[in-house]
């Protein structure tokens, strides 16, 4: 009921809601689908040859509504590390590929199947694991607002702040509420554009 109410402040919740919206997220898939896939089975073959068992990663994230669902990536740190569940700049935590898989992004590629599956967008505020999302939102007045919109693989506070990890989501969420007000086709294709920019 709170997050309903709270949608009214935002003029860019109803087209990030929409129909429509969804349609351009369908149709970006479908387009990406192929490539998306080429680019993962050549990170596969890479990290056999390296000799990494494990390849896919899934971990809890909250969504639209403050819903949990399992979101997927390329496994870039140990498995059953203590910091697994976190974002790390640490060289020595990764495993020999993880380095050049977060640098391009490419871990991220998987989450082509959230979107697929409705639990993501392309674009909106990054989903948060349940530990850090219940804090900030005892800490960070508005940061609940973020789950009015489905979470999305990129987005305007990431390209603010490419590098941003946990530990910086009260720097973040000014430019989240921000993209929550003035969402629109035109300022998702300058994200697109600047994301590519980015990690080009």
């Amino acid at each position: 009921m709170k997050l309903v109410e709270n949608s009214k402040r935002y003029h860019g919740v109803s087209y990030l809601n929409s129909g429509y919206r969804r349609a351009l997220d369908v149709l970006l898939c479908l387009l990406l689908f192929f490539p998306v896939h080429i680019v993962l089975a050549a990170a596969w073959l890479a990290t056999q040859l390296v000799g990494q068992r494990s390849f896919l990663y899934v971990q809890q994230r909250i969504g639209r509504g403050g819903l949990n669902f399992r979101i997927y990536k390329l496994r870039t740190i140990q498995v059953n590390h203590p910091l697994a569940s976190q974002f790390t700049h640490k060289a020595e935590d990764l495993l020999p590929l993880g380095s050049f898989l977060r640098r391009w992004r490419i871990d991220e590629l998987p989450q082509i199947w959230n979107v697929l599956k409705g639990e993501m967008s392309w674009i909106g505020p990054r989903p948060e694991v349940p530990f850090h999302y219940h804090q900030c939102v005892q800490d960070l007045m508005g940061y609940e607002d973020r789950q009015l919109v489905l979470p999305g693989i990129t987005g305007w506070a990431q390209i603010q702040n490419p590098d941003a990890t946990a530990e910086d989501n009260e720097a973040k969420l000014p430019h989240d509420l921000y993209y929550l007000q003035h969402a629109s086709l035109r300022l998702d294709v300058l994200i697109l554009f600047r994301t590519l920019k980015i990690y080009h």
